[in-house]
């Protein structure tokens, strides 16, 4: 049993190009988010690892520091 006339259905031809263009759409915004996302990442990535080897001559000392005052030999 239908409750829809006939005349409320959907042309097939019509509506299956809409949903087409529409998946078309969904898919090139997820690329262009997913693009920014990563392209951010690699922003972040590279700062830190900028950070990282800026602060490691200050780690060295501080390591050096701290095992001259306790003894350390290295060996």
């Amino acid at each position: 049993m239908c409750f829809l006339s006939k005349d409320f259905y959907f042309n097939a031809q019509v509506w299956g190009t809409v949903s087409d263009w529409v998946m078309i759409g969904v898919t090139a915004a997820t690329a262009y988010y997913l693009y920014q996302t990563l392209q951010s990442q690699r922003e972040t990535q590279d700062l830190q690892q900028k950070t990282t080897k800026s602060l490691r001559p200050l780690n060295m000392i501080i390591l050096q520091q701290g095992h001259n005052q306790s003894g350390y030999s290295g060996t």
